[in-house]
C-alpha cells in the first residue's frame, strides 16, 4: 500500500512538472519584440494604449490585427503557471503532513522472546497483509511454517520469498481452497499425516465479497464460509494433532468490526437482505463466539484459544466495498487508511503477542487487543450454542453430499 501511494505521488509531481514546462514553452516567442517588453510585464503596464501601439509595432508575429492578444495570452500563461505551482505546493504539503502523521503514530509492539525454534505453525491466508508479515516474523524466529492458500502457484513464489528472507528454508505453501469443504478436509488431511503435532493455528484468511450475494459450492454464502464456517471445520479436524503439542494454541483473527455485527439466528447466511459489509463484521462476531465456545468445551491448559483483534488495518480487503463505478471513493478510502490505520507489519505485533507470550500459557477463550487482554461484552450463552450447532450442522458431510 505504501509503495501504491508513493508511486501516485510522484506521478503526480511529474505530471505537474510536466504541466508547467508546457505552459511555459506556450509563451509568446516573438523574434522582434521590444525589448521593453518583460519590463512592461513586470510592471502591469501591457494594457496601456501606448505600448500596445508599441506592442503591435514590435511583434508582428505576435499580434497583427489584435491589440490585446499578445496581452491576454501571457497574462493567461503566467496564470496557468501560477496555478499549477499552487497545486504543486498543496500536494508538497499535503505529502509532508502524511509523512509527519505517520511517523509520529505510535503502535505498540510486542516483547515477548518465545523461541519457535522447529514448532509447526500453520496460518491460512499468508500469501498478503498481515498473513505474510505473521508468516515471515514466525518463520523468523524458527518455525516451520505451512501457508494454506487458494492460488497455490502465489503460495509456493511466497514461501520462496520468505525462505530467502528468513533463512528457515522449512516453508512451505499447501492447496486450501476455503470456499469448499471439501478442500478443507483434504488440506487438513495431509497436514495430519505429514506432522506429528501441531504448535500454532493460526486462523486469518478472510474477504469482503461483493455487493451481491454469492454461494459456494457446498451453498453456503461466500463470506460466511471462508471467513468462519471452513475455519472452524479447519479447527476441528486439526485439534486432535494440536492436543499432541506440549502447548498448542488456536488464533483466530478477528477485528473491531465485530461490535458491528447485526447477528440474525435465523438469517445468519443473509439469505433475506445481503450487505457486504454486515456479512463481513457477522463472520468476525461468529470468530470471537466460536473462540469462547471451544474454549469452555476443551477447558483445558495444554491447548488454548483466544481471538486477536489487530485493530484497523490498511489491507486490500476493502477492494470490493465500493462499486467499480466509484472510484474516487475507493482512492479516498485507500488514502486515509492509508495515513490512519496501521500497516500489516504493524498489526502483526498483538498476534505474535498471541503465539508467543509465555504469561498467556493456560490462558483461553480471551480476546487479545494492543498485546493485552480487552474486555469483551457478554453473550447470550443460546445465541452460543445455536451458533456452534448450526456450523456443525453445515460442515456434516451427509449435507455436502445432498448437493453433489
Amino acid at each position: 500500500m505504501g509503495d501504491f501511494f508513493r508511486k501516485v505521488l510522484c506521478t503526480a509531481f511529474l505530471a505537474m512538472f510536466v504541466q508547467v514546462t508546457f505552459v511555459i514553452a506556450k509563451k509568446p516567442r516573438c523574434f522582434d519584440q521590444d525589448r521593453r517588453c518583460q519590463e512592461w510585464l513586470e510592471k502591469g503596464d501591457c494594457g496601456k494604449s501606448e505600448v500596445k501601439k508599441l506592442c503591435r509595432k514590435s511583434c508582428k508575429r505576435c499580434a497583427p490585427n489584435n491589440d490585446d492578444f499578445l496581452y491576454e495570452v501571457i497574462t493567461r500563461g503566467i496564470e496557468d503557471t501560477h496555478t499549477v505551482l499552487y497545486c504543486m505546493s498543496l500536494l508538497l504539503v499535503l505529502g509532508i503532513l502524511i509523512a509527519f502523521i505517520k511517523l509520529n503514530r505510535t503502535c505498540v509492539v510486542c516483547k515477548s522472546k518465545g523461541n519457535l525454534k522447529g514448532k509447526v505453525v500453520v496460518i491460512t491466508g499468508a500469501t498478503n497483509g498481515i498473513g505474510y508479515e505473521t508468516a515471515f516474523r514466525l518463520a523468523s524466529k524458527g518455525a516451520k511454517i505451512i501457508i494454506g492458500c487458494s492460488n497455490l502457484k502465489k503460495g509456493l513464489k511466497i514461501a520462496k520469498q520468505l525462505r530467502d528472507y528468513t533463512g528457515q528454508q522449512y516453508i512451505e505453501a499447501r492447496k486450501l481452497d476455503l470456499a469448499s469443504l471439501a478442500s478443507v478436509r483434504e488440506f487438513s488431511k495431509d497436514i495430519c499425516e505429514d506432522f506429528p503435532c501441531i504448535d500454532i493455528l493460526v486462523n486469518n484468511a478472510a474477504i469482503v465479497s461483493g455487493n451481491k450475494r454469492q454461494e459456494t459450492i457446498d451453498k453456503n454464502e461466500t463470506t460466511w464460509q471462508i471467513n468462519y464456517l471452513s475455519h472452524f471445520l479447519l479447527t476441528k479436524i486439526l485439534l486432535q494433532k494440536i492436543r499432541l503439542s506440549a502447548q498448542g494454541r488456536i488464533i483466530n483473527v478477528v477485528c473491531d468490526s465485530y461490535k458491528r455485527a447485526n447477528f440474525i439466528l435465523t438469517d445468519l447466511q443473509s439469505n433475506n437482505k445481503f450487505s457486504p459489509i454486515t456479512a463481513y463484521n457477522n463472520t468476525k462476531l461468529a470468530l470471537l463466539l466460536f473462540t469462547q465456545e471451544l474454549a469452555a468445551y476443551l477447558n483445558e491448559k495444554v491447548v488454548t484459544v483466544n481471538a486477536v483483534n489487530p485493530g484497523k488495518v490498511s489491507t486490500s480487503l476493502r477492494r470490493n466495498i465500493f462499486p467499480y463505478n466509484w472510484r474516487i471513493l475507493r482512492i479516498l478510502s485507500e488514502l486515509y487508511a492509508y495515513v490512519f490505520w496501521k500497516t500489516p507489519s504493524e498489526a502483526v505485533e498483538t498476534i505474535l503477542y498471541g503465539c508467543l507470550e509465555k504469561n498467556l500459557e493456560g490462558v483461553s477463550g480471551k480476546l487479545l487487543e494492543e498485546c493485552t487482554e480487552a474486555v469483551v461484552p457478554e453473550y447470550d450463552k443460546t445465541i452460543v450454542k445455536k451458533l456452534w450447532d448450526e456450523s456443525e450442522r453445515l460442515i456434516t458431510p451427509e449435507k455436502i453430499a445432498n448437493f453433489l
